[in-house]
């Protein structure tokens, strides 16, 4: 089946926050170098790499960008990949959705929660599962909880989800929100001083997922208005965006 399933460009392993000896970092070195080195393929694991993992945290936890940056490391080392946000898919036929897939280099699977209890997924992805095991190719999956935490009903399949290395990326801390929100700035060339920061932080859904999208309003509102995003510029910015949408 041809599905309209376009990876973000943003997403990738070197604009990821990782801080220092995190686990966000382990999960990084683990993709970068555990799964796929650039020089095997499928049948040629070398001894430390990783042909299945399963991450997961809670939303905004940067598990499906982790996925995503997966697949474009290993599309720019000449390998083939589907990335397949579940959440999105469940009304297309799973047989049909995932046949052939075990020809392909790395399969990543996102939002693995969202099939449990869903007889005919769980079954197509168990036998998934072991169509690329036996081809010796790459699975990532991702979901909001662990495997033994998901409502999968199929024995099997939930014995499957839990053979591999199981990886969490924990709720950020307000210190580590700050952190990420001044790092997403500079990767798109803002700058975002501490009190900025502090005042998105104050007045915001402490959600990364809104706290990100909210910066990307602002970085298109400061190059138009060629401002610094300084607290006066945001408070203005803010105020002006909640009356427009009145």
């Amino acid at each position: 089946m041809v599905l309209g399933v376009a990876l973000d460009s943003f997403h990738t392993l070197d604009n990821f926050y990782a801080p220092a000896k995190s686990p966000q970092q382990q999960a990084v070195t683990v993709l970068r170098e555990g799964v796929f080195t650039g020089e095997q393929f499928i049948g040629e694991q070398s001894s430390g790499e990783q042909a299945y993992v399963y991450l997961w945290g809670n939303s905004g936890s940067g598990v499906s960008h982790l996925l995503q940056g997966a697949c474009h490391q290993a599309l720019q080392n000449g390998l083939t990949v589907q990335y397949l946000p579940l959440d999105s898919l469940l009304d297309y036929p799973p047989e049909a959705l995932l046949e052939g897939l075990e020809q392909t280099h790395l399969v990543c699977l996102d939002n693995l929660q969202s099939i449990a209890g869903n007889a005919q997924w769980e079954q197509a992805l168990f036998h998934l599962f072991n169509q690329i095991k036996s081809s010796g190719g790459r699975l990532l999956a991702g979901a909001n909880a662990s495997p033994k935490q998901l409502a999968i009903q199929l024995p099997d399949l939930q014995s499957r989800l839990s053979s591999g290395l199981s990886l969490q990326l924990p709720p950020l801390t307000d210190e580590q929100k700050a952190e990420l929100l001044q790092f997403c700035a500079r990767q798109r060339g803002l700058e975002l001083e501490d009190k900025a920061t502090q005042y998105l932080l104050s007045r915001l859904p402490r959600g990364m997922h809104e706290l990100v999208a909210v910066l990307d309003r602002l970085d298109k509102v400061s190059l138009q208005a060629q401002r610094k995003l300084t607290v006066p510029f945001i408070r203005q910015a803010l105020v002006d965006e909640a009356l427009a949408e009145k």
